[in-house]
């Protein structure tokens, strides 16, 4: 039986690992969650009584299409197709294309695991490094403007954070600047750096010395951003195949 393993952790925690782990500081660890959530009252929302039982019976009746899973749920199609793309964002569902572009849910795990240590032992279980000592600085006469929290506005999962997000969230809206101000200020096209906050678009080589120049920080600082977040997602989405490849011994 597949399944998911989720934890709890903050968004400023996540962030702080993503960077330690960008910089070489840190390595993930096998078994680790795979989903991140802010709270247990978030996950308990999203796993919600109703949300279970539309998972169970799109395994039971394995629905072909977007309109006979509204039809056998009794749920209207906007609605239902809301829910199906809040719950593929949690990757307890996975939504494919079939035939005549109809939409085809599946429910790849069937079992949820919710890691969630006491807290006092939370950083050592969830190998997290403390924030303060991992964050790339500003530079000095930007520092006052950067904000030292991360907010509560943030979405309640905690997915993989996209190097546009990071460049968005801690240095963009911090700096009260625009993405047209800044797509100005390192010569490029602004529809570039919308994509890449959106997370629409790879951070390259060229565009990591653009930002790492403007901003005063260390060349590749958002080039490794980029490398973690392609690595844990490819960590994901292959999990099963690479438990299933043995390890040739060293000759």
């Amino acid at each position: 039986m597949k399944s998911l393993k989720v934890g709890i952790a903050s968004y400023a925690d996540m962030k702080a690992r993503t960077m330690a782990i960008a910089r070489g500081e840190l390595k993930s660890r096998p078994g680790e969650p795979e989903v991140w959530f802010t709270s247990i009252e978030s996950f308990a929302k999203v796993l919600s009584d109703k949300n279970r039982a539309l998972l169970k019976l799109i395994v039971e009746q394995e629905p072909q299409s977007l309109t006979a899973l509204a039809e056998i749920s009794g749920r209207a199609k906007s609605n239902l197709s809301r829910t199906l793309r809040t719950l593929e964002r949690y990757r307890l569902v996975r939504l494919d294309k079939g035939r005549k572009g109809r939409i085809l849910a599946h429910v790849p795990y069937l079992r949820v695991v919710l890691e969630t240590p006491i807290a006092k032992g939370r950083r050592k279980f969830l190998h997290f490094p403390e924030p303060a000592a991992t964050r790339e600085p500003a530079p000095p006469d930007r520092v006052a403007d950067v904000r030292e929290s991360y907010g509560v506005n943030h979405a309640e999962t905690l997915p993989n954070p996209h190097p546009g997000k990071i460049l968005l969230e801690d240095f963009l809206e911090p700096m009260r600047i625009s993405h047209s101000e800044l797509a100005r200020a390192i010569g490029v096209p602004s529809r570039r750096i919308n994509e890449v906050v959106l997370g629409k678009r790879a951070v390259t080589a060229g565009t990591d010395l653009l930002l790492t120049r403007y901003f005063g920080l260390s060349e590749g600082l958002f080039l490794r951003l980029q490398a973690v977040y392609d690595l844990e997602s490819a960590r994901v989405s292959l999990k099963h195949r690479l438990t299933a490849i043995r390890p040739r011994d060293a000759v």
